[in-house]
């Protein structure tokens, strides 16, 4: 009677015969139509699929079974390429199921970490893992991990991070900006360079300081201006230099201030090749040894006179006194008028023309 009814279920459920039915374990043998790129998966062509080999109760490959080709791989979400996808690798053991029991329509369930080395995962962490350098994970308390050897590509119409804290530590950084770039900083910036600190633009540079504004050099400080150089002071300009200032124009030099104080604690020397003037209402002249003037023609004097030209007639004329005063005679026994009385008088108003010439500019 048993074997009767036995006999009926099964004609009535062919499955039961199969044991298609129940869950059965295999083991992935090969990834069976890797996508090359985004396609379509149909119930004829799977592609998220894998081949496998079902499994004995012993865990023993069961030869009555064939190699189930492409039997579709579970996906955890639904939408037209959505979801998280990632094949198993050859070994893996996964749950096998038959859709209404028929031997033409397996499809895994699950895939089991049984057989596979596991990551460490604390209570409350959770891992997403290719390898042990290659992982992203976030903590029981909500710290983010990610990590990996190969390359991170982040590609967005807008991006934004909002952080209390901000430490990225590079060894080497490029940013290339095709428009505008804006960085406000509402405490201190510090920038440490050990090496060079270039900074190129091919427009404007403008860099201003609502305070001070230092620039300091251990070694040179060298400025190249292709056109013109202007520096606007509102208050003093002071300038020390311990050592030797050298500065050479080719055009001119024109220099307009209220005084002028120039102290040379040794020698000083202007040499111009050309002419050189000096014009003020007062000039003085002080040397505690000597002052030298030297020049094949040398004039002293203003308004057409030339103190050193009346010197010379001065002299002139106190030679030629001295020559009428050497040959004069006295008539009347030596007590009347000399003989040269005319001369001397003549003389005598040469020089007091001349004096009249120097005492004008005096």
């Amino acid at each position: 009677m048993d074997e009767e009814i036995k006999k009926i279920v099964l004609q009535m459920f062919p499955e039961l015969s199969g044991n298609l039915h129940l869950p059965r374990l295999a083991k992935v043998v090969a990834i069976s139509d890797p996508l090359q790129k985004p396609e379509l998966c149909d119930r004829f062509r799977p592609r998220y699929a894998v081949d496998v080999r079902v499994l004995t109760p012993q865990g023993e490959e069961a030869p009555e079974l064939p190699l189930y080709r492409c039997v579709p791989l579970p996906a955890s979400y639904g939408g037209i390429e959505r979801g998280q996808y990632g094949f198993p690798e050859p070994g893996t053991i996964v749950e096998v199921a038959f859709a209404y029991g028929l031997p033409d329509q397996p499809f895994i369930r699950t895939v089991l970490g049984q057989g596979l080395g596991a990551p460490g995962i604390q209570p409350g962490d959770l891992i997403w893992q290719q390898s042990e350098a290659v992982r992203q994970c976030v903590s029981a308390k909500g710290d983010w991990l990610r990590e990996t050897h190969g390359n991170i590509t982040d590609t967005s119409a807008r991006r934004r991070v909002d952080a209390l804290n901000n430490q990225e530590r590079y060894q080497d950084s490029q940013i290339e900006v095709s428009e505008h770039s804006v960085e406000q900083v509402g405490g201190v910036k510090t920038v440490e360079a050990l090496g060079a600190l270039k900074l190129l633009s091919g427009g404007h540079v403008n860099l201003s300081a609502a305070d001070n504004l230092n620039l300091t050099t251990a070694a040179d400080l060298n400025q190249a201006v292709a056109r013109d150089r202007k520096a606007s002071i509102q208050g003093d300009d002071q300038t020390t230099v311990c050592g030797s200032r050298s500065a050479t124009i080719s055009g001119n030099d024109t220099q307009t201030s209220s005084n002028k104080t120039i102290n040379v604690q040794g020698s000083h020397t202007d040499i111009a090749s050309a002419a050189r003037k000096i014009q003020a209402q007062v000039i003085e002249l002080k040397a505690s040894a000597a002052v030298t003037i030297q020049a094949p023609t040398i004039a002293i004097g203003g308004g057409g006179v030339d103190v050193l030209q009346v010197i010379a007639d001065l002299i002139g004329v106190v030679q030629e006194l001295a020559a009428t005063t050497a040959s004069h005679t006295h008539g009347d026994g030596g007590s009347g008028t000399p003989s040269s009385s005319g001369s001397h008088s003549s003389q005598a108003s040469r020089a007091e023309t001349l004096k009249g010439q120097i005492s004008r500019l005096m």
